[in-house]
């Protein structure tokens, strides 16, 4: 039976540019399902110089809550009524609450990586961690790191001004960090060890697909888990070069899942238990494969 939407429910929602490719709508019409709240969770494409009046527009046509995509989890924080603290130190905001006056920033990626990797069997305490690129999504992995005591955080970017720049937010709240910068060119510096490595760029996806920052596999040989951020293709030459080479590696479909379950509980005050998020998780598995 198709579930109907009524002049009584709640509407919610993602803005961003491109949204045509995003999950999040399953996502989040399942949960509500689930969890029976009468709720549509619908994409919005705004155009790059119109964020402040699409947020007084969701705000005035009584949008309870949406989530922020690229090119956007930035450009909002000047139009928030209030924010999170560790959205306020990362700096990115991916998930909104509507308030008396306009709408709450929050940032669940973070939490949603670092779920990811826990379910996995692996934690970040006392690991020495690579991290490639310095944007947005290397911001948080760098953060959420440098917050789980991880040992060393290796900082793999072509621009050396951006990743000090990410080193430096990170550093500011934690700096007794370990954090080193390299270039793709420098990975033969890394000391010889088991790293823990997190793929935060769009090379392996769209018109950079099957290439990776560093292609060379000496480079893959040292990595026992990643993650890549990239959930299509579900597989991308970053993992399939981790696991051709004796390590485990997931893609960015758990993270997409957790950190949603989290926006969810911010909106609703429901928590979706992990056996369904996880049976969630296969069917996005087997969309995204085109199963």
């Amino acid at each position: 039976m198709l579930r109907c939407v009524s002049g009584r429910s709640k509407i919610y929602g993602v803005i961003g540019n491109p949204v045509e490719h995003t999950l999040s709508p399953e996502l989040h019409n399942t949960f509500g399902k689930l969890t029976k709240n009468t709720l549509v969770y619908v994409p919005f494409k705004v155009e790059k110089d119109k964020v402040k009046e699409a947020l007084e527009g969701l705000w005035a046509c009584n949008v309870q809550g949406f989530n922020v995509t690229v090119p956007f989890k930035q450009d909002v924080i000047p139009f928030l009524d209030g924010i999170d603290e560790e959205a306020q130190r990362i700096g990115a905001v991916n998930t909104m609450l509507r308030t008396e006056k306009g709408y709450k920033g929050f940032n669940t990626d973070i939490n949603g990586l670092h779920k990811s990797i826990t379910s996995e069997g692996f934690t970040l305490k006392d690991e020495k961690v690579i991290i490639l690129g310095a944007g947005g999504g290397s911001k948080a992995a760098t953060y959420m790191c440098a917050r789980e005591g991880a040992k060393s955080i290796y900082i793999i970017n072509r621009s050396q001004e951006t990743a000090q720049s990410v080193k430096d937010s990170v550093i500011k709240y934690y700096p007794n960090a370990d954090i080193q910068l390299l270039t793709p060119q420098d990975y033969q510096s890394l000391p010889k060890d088991q790293y823990i490595a997190i793929q935060t760029t769009p090379v392996g996806m769209s018109t950079y697909i099957e290439q990776a920052i560093i292609e060379v596999d000496d480079f893959y040989k040292n990595i026992k888990f990643a993650v890549d951020m990239i959930y299509e293709p579900e597989e991308t030459l970053f993992l399939r070069k981790v696991r051709a080479n004796g390590g485990q590696g997931i893609n960015g479909l758990k993270m997409l899942v957790y950190q949603a379950v989290l926006s969810f509980e911010i909106w609703t005050g429901d928590y979706i238990e992990d056996d369904k998020s996880d049976e969630i998780l296969r069917q996005l598995y087997k969309m995204v494969k085109g199963e």
